[in-house]
């Protein structure tokens, strides 16, 4: 956005997000940004787009239906089809269904999780994680998980609102995404259970929440520097628990260890991916992006999203669905595929 000067479209808490980045690189006042909703389309250039409500890990995340001059192009974004959503906002499969009868020229869906048969969980299910960690826990519990994961955020919250905690929130990008959030009324979180970071010795450690960055072993994040003995306020001590509420992104594998073998080294009761159901996917498994084919009938197919492994087994996935191979393109990014007049060029 230095150099190119364009709108940025995003849904509220999606630029509520983007604003708080805007504004550390000094461009909020240079950046033009509009707000989307499911509820209206938009016309920009030649093309009318529709949001479609889908959940994920992220809140007010949304597919487009872009319909073009020469035809409809439908994009699932990141999605999964989770039927007991925190917020009770389904995936909208009705539009989906909608759209699969107007002839859509070419669905590009999510692959990221087309390795899994199935379904993918709901993540209410981390909700019960939660509470059995609260609810058993002997001393301070600390959960680890991403900034952006506003849901699970609230789970937590909810569960130190039942077991009578107070809640401590770490880390920068923690901080301003919870903030965010709170403003835009997207979490619920009564101000007289949050405490100061600088307060955390005045109460007894069975009655302390703490939620962090982190996850992913980041060296500088808030967990490492726990781990490592190093942050300024946050000592762990025998029988902490720690539970780290995310899945280890393919590269980040070393970087989490290292980080587990120091928080047992401070003689923490860890809860991580390989021993518990910590984290449940924000992606589609494969019933339901064999749903999502199925309802779209798109005439050309694209998987998108995952690394080109993805791709292939998604590919794969379409085929038994009855689109055949020369409607289907596999493509990496940088290459473009062209369609005149509905025909593929």
């Amino acid at each position: 956005l230095r150099d190119i000067n364009v709108p940025v479209y995003g849904t509220k808490l999606t630029l509520g997000l983007a604003r708080v980045k805007l504004e550390e690189h000094e461009l909020l006042d240079k950046v033009v940004l509009k707000e989307v909703s499911t509820e209206r389309e938009e016309l920009i250039g030649p093309f009318k787009i529709e949001f479609i409500h889908v959940c994920h890990s992220i809140l007010d995340a949304v597919g487009l239906a872009i319909h073009t001059p020469v035809g409809i192009v439908v994009h699932t974004g990141d999605f999964k089809l989770d039927q007991t959503p925190i917020d009770n906002k389904l995936t909208d499969l009705a539009k989906f269904a909608e759209l699969g009868k107007k002839n859509v020229l070419l669905l590009m869906a999510d692959s990221t999780n087309v390795e899994k048969e199935g379904y993918t969980l709901s993540e209410k299910e981390i909700g019960r994680v939660f509470d059995d960690v609260f609810r058993t826990a002997p001393r301070r519990i600390l959960v680890a998980t991403f900034a952006s994961n506003i849901h699970r955020i609230q789970q937590f919250v909810d569960a130190a609102l039942k077991y009578h905690k107070k809640i401590l929130i770490n880390g920068m990008s923690m901080q301003k995404n919870v903030e965010i959030a709170r403003e835009l009324g997207y979490l619920k979180i009564p101000n007289d259970i949050i405490m100061d970071i600088k307060d955390i010795d005045k109460y007894p450690p069975k009655r302390i929440a703490m939620i962090t960055t982190g996850s992913q072993g980041e060296p500088m994040s808030a967990l490492s520097r726990i781990a490592l003995d190093t942050h300024k306020h946050i000592k762990l001590t025998k029988d902490d628990t720690v539970l780290i509420s995310a899945k280890m992104i393919p590269g980040n594998e070393r970087a989490i260890t290292h980080t587990i073998n120091h928080l047992f080294k401070r003689g923490a009761r860890v809860i991580y991916e390989q021993v518990s159901e910590v984290h449940v996917s924000g992606h589609a498994s494969q019933e339901e992006l064999k749903l999502i084919i199925n309802l779209v009938k798109p005439r050309f197919f694209m998987p998108i999203h995952g690394e080109y492994r993805h791709l292939v087994c998604h590919a794969e996935l379409a085929k038994k669905l009855n689109i055949k191979q020369d409607k289907i393109f596999v493509i990496e990014n940088g290459t473009s595929i062209e369609f005149i007049e509905g025909r593929l060029c």
